[in-house]
């Protein structure tokens, strides 16, 4: 039974008229049933570093438009994987948003440089102003 309700967030860029990017976003409820992600699908996401939480099914695979963007109960989830089933449509999601879009940022951790390889990493810091 199709009881939950997602509101599909479609993000489309374009270049104003100052030739600045911007972002505009176009959202739309869509009536779903949700569904657990299964054991091995999780498993072989997590090896890849992806956590899928949630995959929301979808009545008609005509109402998917390709949002990458799904609010659920006040929650942004970004679409990991899509999957079509006969008329359904599932939509595989993760908490968060996409890194892809313009101001909708997951950033990865930097890593520190190893002092080891970086030539630079013990460079002493003065005032002077090296000659030549």
């Amino acid at each position: 039974m199709y009881n939950d309700v997602v509101t599909l967030v479609l993000q489309t860029r374009y270049v104003n008229e100052y030739g600045d990017w911007q972002t505009q976003e176009t959202q739309r409820d869509v009536f779903v049933r949700t569904a657990s992600i299964g054991q091995t699908e999780f498993y072989q996401a997590a090896a890849t570093g992806l956590k899928p939480e949630l995959k929301f099914v979808m009545a008609d695979y005509l109402d998917y438009r390709g949002e990458e963007k799904v609010i659920y109960r006040g929650v942004d989830y970004r679409v990991l994987r899509t999957y079509r089933s006969g008329q359904e449509f599932e939509l595989v999601c993760t908490r968060g948003v996409d890194s892809r879009t313009d101001g909708y940022y997951i950033t990865p951790p930097t890593p520190h440089p190893d002092p080891e390889e970086d030539e630079n990493a013990n460079t002493e810091i003065t005032d002077e102003i090296p000659e030549g």
